[in-house]
This record gives structure tokens, C-alpha cells and sequence, in this order.
């Protein structure tokens, strides 16, 4: 039996004789209460008989009439009614008799019959279609009428028509005739043949009567089979051949409670379709899928749970223990988050707090008539314990201040006793310690500095005469036209590379503060002038329109005119590299608040995607394609000739408008 759990075979044999002899049983089973909810077993089937034969009769009667009003009123379906009810289609035959006892319409014969059934209704005679229009003066009238007249006619149709001013009026066409009485008889024959549902439907109903005795051997059989198998598949659940222990497949790895759900859905949508059936036959095929939908469905309910149960996941793997889990994390970790929080809370109240609590345990414990020394005994340790939180907060402040890199704070240690006394001390002596850091640091960028000037000038060098070699070059005759165009390019990507050059070595020279620097009263608003001036041309060829909105009162300032020069030099070189054509460039100064402010707008050409403070680093470019010249030091080297300058440098960046202000102290 152990060897038989794993097997593949083995399983899908058991899976299939399952669903066989369950269905047999359930077959069974239903035939047997049916046979035992129409006295079967005890009246040998007769009242089944009965009752089968009834029903039959009565939908038989509802064609009869159908037919004799088809033929009172003249009607071609007449035809189809009297072909079924032919001797050959039909073992059914009946016979309707008017009030007056004139047979209406009868397709009995004289044969012998073995059951009959009457049943009276009202046929219109002397029919004739009547078409006509009514005109109400309210709506409620109309309604009225064509109440009245479904009642008394057979109303084929009707169209209502809103006539306006005229009221409320409705087409009708109906069939008018004298309504009689008619009695109708079915009769169904002795000997049955294979025309119709009678013949079919008996058959069915004698073979169960003759195995009603049977059934219930073959219920309890195909019962004991079906334990069997279901037995041997919980078993057999989990075990997979070629290998040891419990395994689960796809459908055990969704959440138990989940898959209840989901099997629940599904076998309601098994059984709706069997609720909005009418007719026997669909009833029957319905209730034979949703039966088996739901056995397939409650086998697998119980063989992942069988699976789950062996590999001990049947709780753990459900929605329900994944948001307890989820709930009792949060619990521990909120538990965790006021724990940090107490952690974290300034030292005098943490203490206060400790101390307040024993306290009040300690009152709780003691004699209530001795209460008042021990209050002030507390009272003093309180004191006490304040104090040394005051001296210890000194110390977190002083901490504090000298990690935000103020070097000039130092501690109070006149009020301290003890160890807080010499840690306030050494509190002290780490300005010392961060001050020699500093200057090692300050040197060491000097050294940086100084490298990168020197390797410069020991590259400009061999680039000079790179470049006079070429000019030599280019005087010479050079038949080739391909040769031509290499010494074109090395013409200008030698004088490009003395350009970074030069650029690298004086953005060396202002940020070390090695330039000379001879200030001068100079007037920003010539200055300024002759600096666009000498961009004429260059902004002419970009198309670009200059603004101007000069200070009336000219303001001076304090400023080396060469440095200031250059200053002015980069920033109307960078108008002219990356200003978008055909755009307006605006140049002004003014005095604010007792300084002196130059200010350059105009929109960039290329999307401005980093801030200010990138764009003024160094071999930073706006262009980010790098398709422009360049070398990306401009703006760097002008904010260091400002301010060695004594003055202020910024850039504002607004979408695609690029301003730069220079502002200094305004000369008195």
C-alpha cells in the first residue's frame, strides 16, 4: 500500500473509479429518493405511474387547446398542431365538446386507452380582425381602455400617439368574436409506441420502478468504493514518487482561507445556472455538470488540505495568520518605537520620570503617618539629580555645537565636580585637535592647487611649440586635400587645448588667491559699455538683441579693471556660447541696499537641468551634449575673480532663464 502513494498511475486510476462510482452513487441515491418520495416501494410504482402520466397529459392538453383556438380563428398554424397530433406522431388523442354537446375538434379513435384527463376553457368563435384609433383627453383614460380591451379581445398590438392638443390616442388592432366553452378530453393509449415523450418517458419510469430494489445494493457499493478511493487519495496526498516527504503543488501554495473562497465562487457558479433552468430536460443535463463541478471541487478542497495538514502549513499559510503576523510585528515594533522614544527623550526628564515612578511605588509601600519626611528626604535626592542633569546637559550642547563645526564654543566647567568636570575639559581641548585638521587640510589644497598649475605649465610647453609647427605647416604648399584637412583640425584642437590651459591655470591662480589684486574706483556702468561693446559683432552673428537698463546715477565701486575685465569677458563668452537665437539679452546694474549689482539675463538654448550651485563648478557646461567649445571653467573662474575682488557672485536659474548677478560694496 506504501509503495502505491507516490505512484502517478496509481492516483489518476484512483481519481477516475472516484468520480465513476460517485456518480453512480449519487445517481443511485437519487433515483432511490425519488422512488421513496412516490410511495414506490410501497404501492409497486403505480402512484409514479400516475403522476408521470399526468404531467404529460396536462402539457399535452395545452397544445389541444392551442389547436382549437388556431382552428376557431382560422389560423395556418392550425396545420403544424394537427400534423403532431397525428396517429404516427403522437399516442396522445383528444376530443372537445361545446356546451351545446357538438364536438368541436377530435382526433379520437376507438382504441383502447389506458389513461384520460378533462380539462374546460373558452375558445373565440366568429373571429374577425378590427383595427381602430381612440382619442382620450387624459392618459389615464387611454391606459383604461386598452386595459379593458386586453380583457375581453386578443389584442395583436398597439401604438400610442401623442396628438398634441388633441389628448391621448392609441392604433389598436385586435380579433373580436364570441367567446364559448369548451370541454377537452385527452386520451393516452393502452399500447404505447416510439412517437413521442410518452413512449420514452414510461420506458425510463418501468426500468426504475423494476430496479428499485436494486439501486440500493448498487448505492451502498459504489458508497463503500468511493470511501475507499477517497481514503486512499488523502493518503496518497503530498507524496511524490522519487522523492521523500511531503511536497506541495501550485494550488497548495495559495492561502487556505483564499482558496475556500475562491471554491466557494466557483461552486455557486456551479449551481446558478441550475437555478435558472425551466425545462425538465435542462434541469437534468445542468444538475449532472454542477454535481460534477462540485465533486471535482471538493476533492480538491480536501486533498490540499490533506497536504497541508501533513506538511504542517495549513495555518500558517492563510490570509488570516499573515495580517495576525503582520498586527503582531506592528504591536512589537510600536513597543520598540516608545522604547527608542524614552531612549531618546532629554536626560532630565527621563530621570524625572524614573525617579518620580520609584517614588510612587515607594509611597505606595510605606506607612502613610511618615509620609511627609519621606517627601522631603525626596525632594532633596530630586534636587540633587537635576543638577547633575543640568551639568550633563552643558555637556550635550557643547557636543552638539562642536559636531555642527562650531570651533569656538567651549564648556562652563566652573559648576562641574568629577568626571563631568574633566570630560568638559575635554570638550575643550578638541578645538585645538579640529584646528590642526583644518590647516593640514587647507595645505593640502594649496599643494592640490599648486600641482595642477605646474603640470599646466609643463604642458603648455611642448603645446606651444605643437602649435607653431602647425602654423608652419599650414604655409607650406600641401597638395592633398585630405592632409589639409587633418592640419586644420590639429590647428584647432591645439589651440582649443592652450585655451583649457590657460583657463585650468588662472582658475588655479583665483581660487588659491594668487593674482595680484590692485583695487581701483571704477565705473560699472562704462566698464560694462566697453565689455559689450567688444561682443558686438559675436551677438549680432547669434541674432541676439541687447537690453539695456543702466542705473542713472552711475554707481562706483572698488575693483581691480583687469580682473573685473575678465569677469565681465566670461560671462558675455558664455552669452555667446549657449544664448538661444534670436532672443533678447538683458544688461543692467542698480543699487541695492548699499551695493552695487551687475546683472546678465537671457534664455538658454539648451534645457537647464542642474542647479546653480553645479553649474558653477568646475568643467561643469550647461550643454550636457558637449557639442559647444568650452571648457566649463568660465563661470568658475569668474565667481573666483569676484570675490577675490571683495564682491558676490550668484546665478538664478527659472526654467530656461539663465541670470547671473555680481554685486560690490557700493565706493563712498
Amino acid at each position: 500500500m506504501k509503495r502505491l502513494l507516490p505512484r502517478l498511475g496509481a492516483k489518476i486510476c484512483a481519481v477516475f473509479l472516484f468520480f465513476i462510482m460517485a456518480s453512480v452513487c449519487l445517481l443511485s441515491s437519487a433515483g432511490i429518493y425519488f422512488l421513496a418520495t412516490t410511495n414506490a416501494y410501497l404501492d409497486g410504482g403505480a402512484g409514479l405511474r400516475d403522476q408521470v402520466m399526468s404531467r404529460l397529459t396536462n402539457t399535452q392538453l395545452d397544445k389541444a387547446s392551442e389547436y382549437c383556438k388556431a382552428v376557431a380563428q382560422d389560423l395556418s398554424s392550425a396545420q403544424n398542431y394537427a400534423s403532431a397530433f397525428s396517429e404516427k406522431n403522437s399516442n396522445f388523442s383528444f376530443t372537445a365538446v361545446k356546451d351545446d354537446g357538438s364536438v368541436f375538434l377530435s382526433n379520437y379513435t376507438t382504441d383502447e386507452y389506458q389513461y384520460s384527463l378533462s380539462r374546460r376553457f373558452s375558445v373565440l368563435m366568429n373571429s374577425h380582425l378590427v383595427q381602430e384609433t381612440q382619442t382620450f383627453a387624459s392618459q389615464l383614460a387611454r391606459d383604461e381602455y386598452v386595459t379593458t380591451l386586453h380583457s375581453n379581445y386578443e389584442v395583436l398590438n398597439t401604438e400610442y400617439l401623442n396628438t398634441s392638443g388633441e389628448g391621448y390616442s392609441v392604433y389598436v388592432r385586435y380579433i373580436r368574436g364570441d367567446a364559448e366553452n369548451v370541454e377537452i378530453t385527452g386520451y393516452v393509449r393502452s399500447q404505447l409506441t416510439d412517437a413521442d415523450a410518452y413512449y420514452h418517458t414510461m420506458q425510463w419510469v418501468d426500468k426504475l420502478i423494476a430496479w428499485r430494489n436494486a439501486l440500493i445494493a448498487i448505492s451502498v457499493v459504489t458508497l463503500l468504493g468511493v470511501m475507499a478511493c477517497f481514503g486512499f487519495l488523502l493518503c496518497a496526498a503530498g507524496h511524490k514518487e522519487g522523492a521523500e516527504g511531503i511536497h506541495s503543488n501550485w494550488v497548495d501554495v495559495i492561502p487556505f482561507d483564499l482558496y475556500l473562497v475562491i471554491i466557494t465562487g466557483l461552486g455557486a457558479l456551479c449551481v446558478l445556472p441550475v437555478t435558472e433552468t425551466s425545462g425538465t430536460q435542462e434541469t437534468v443535463v445542468f444538475g449532472g455538470l454542477a454535481a460534477g463541478g462540485l465533486l471535482c471541487l471538493f476533492l480538491s478542497l480536501c486533498l490540499t488540505f490533506a497536504t497541508r495538514c501533513k506538511a504542517g502549513t495549513l495555518w500558517k499559510n492563510t490570509v488570516i495568520y499573515s495580517v495576525l503576523r503582520f498586527l503582531l510585528r506592528l504591536c512589537r515594533r510600536l513597543v520598540r518605537i516608545i522604547g527608542r522614544f524614552f531612549t531618546h527623550m532629554p536626560l532630565y526628564w527621563k530621570t524625572a520620570l524614573v525617579f518620580m515612578g520609584l517614588s510612587l511605588l515607594e509611597l505606595i509601600a510605606i506607612d502613610s503617618s511618615s509620609g511627609g519626611w519621606w517627601v522631603c528626604l525626596k525632594l532633596l535626592v530630586l534636587g540633587a539629580l537635576c543638577f547633575i542633569v543640568y551639568q550633563m546637559r552643558l555637556l550635550q550642547t557643547a557636543g552638539k555645537e562642536l559636531a555642527e563645526g562650531n570651533m569656538d564654543c567651549t564648556v562652563d566647567t566652573r559648576y562641574m565636580y568629577g568626571e563631568l568636570k574633566a570630560h568638559g575639559k575635554n570638550l575643550n581641548s578638541i578645538t585645538d585637535g579640529m584646528q590642526r585638521a583644518i590647516q593640514e587640510k587647507m595645505k593640502s589644497e594649496h599643494l592640490k592647487t599648486e600641482l595642477i598649475t605646474n603640470v599646466s605649465h609643463d604642458i603648455k610647453t611642448p603645446l606651444t611649440s605643437i602649435i607653431n609647427y602647425v602654423d608652419l605647416l599650414k604655409k607650406e604648399p600641401i597638395a592633398s586635400d585630405s592632409a589639409r584637412e587633418y592640419l586644420d583640425v590639429l590647428d584647432r584642437q591645439s589651440a582649443r587645448l592652450k585655451k583649457l590651459i590657460e583657463d585650468l591655470i588662472e582658475a588655479s591662480k583665483a581660487s588659491t588667491g594668487n593674482l595680484p589684486v590692485s583695487l581701483e574706483d571704477t565705473d560699472l556702468n562704462v566698464l560694462l559699455t566697453q565689455a559689450a561693446g567688444e561682443y558686438e559683432s559675436r551677438l549680432a552673428q547669434s541674432r541676439l538683441e541687447m537690453v539695456w537698463e543702466l542705473s542713472e546715477q552711475s554707481p562706483h565701486i572698488s575693483a581691480d579693471g583687469k580682473l573685473l575685465w575678465r569677469v565681465f569677458d566670461n560671462l558675455f563668452n558664455n552669452i555667446c556660447k549657449y544664448a538661444l537665437e534670436g532672443t533678447r539679452v538683458y544688461l543692467s546694474t542698480m543699487v541695492k541696499d548699499g551695493r552695487a549689482v551687475v546683472a546678465m539675463k537671457n534664455i538658454s538654448r539648451c534645457a537647464l537641468n542642474i542647479s546653480s550651485d553645479e553649474l558653477m563648478e568646475r568643467f561643469v557646461r550647461g550643454d550636457s551634449s558637449r557639442n559647444t567649445e568650452g571648457s566649463g571653467l568660465g563661470l568658475s573662474i569668474a565667481k573666483s575673480l569676484t570675490e577675490l575682488q571683495k564682491g558676490s557672485f550668484s546665478i538664478d536659474i527659472d526654467g530656461d532663464l539663465f541670470k547671473v548677478s555680481v554685486s560690490f560694496p557700493k565706493a563712498t
